[in-house]
């Protein structure tokens, strides 16, 4: 499985960008995503919760940059996972914002005064 989503995405998510003047391919921002959501479920179920806290503050990252389609990464994950995994990474990535927006109340906070 992991080997058809990377060759997957070798052939339509990387661009060539120079690097000390030597064409080097690199994942896109879509690509990044697509990864990062494929690993996601396996290493909850490894239990390594801090890598999984980290890819998924990656994955924030990832969709803060409006470069991103949520929709189109699950898409081609889907003949790769298990539903109930689409079904989860759908959960967090509604999720994601929403733990920002639970800040934004509109209520100065007293550590703005500071």
């Amino acid at each position: 499985m992991a080997l058809a989503v990377t060759a997957a995405l070798r052939r339509h998510q990387t661009r060539v960008v120079e690097i000390d003047g030597r064409p080097t391919p690199c994942a896109t921002a879509q690509g990044l995503l697509i990864l990062k959501l494929f690993a996601l479920p396996s290493l909850y179920r490894q239990g390594e919760n801090s890598r999984a806290a980290v890819y998924e503050a990656e994955i924030s990252s990832l969709l803060g940059t409006g470069e991103v389609h949520t929709e189109r990464a699950l898409a081609a994950l889907t003949p790769h996972m298990l539903a109930m995994d689409i079904d989860s990474l759908r959960t967090t990535l509604a999720d994601i914002p929403a733990r920002g927006a639970r800040f934004k109340s509109g209520i100065q906070s007293p550590e703005s005064k500071i």
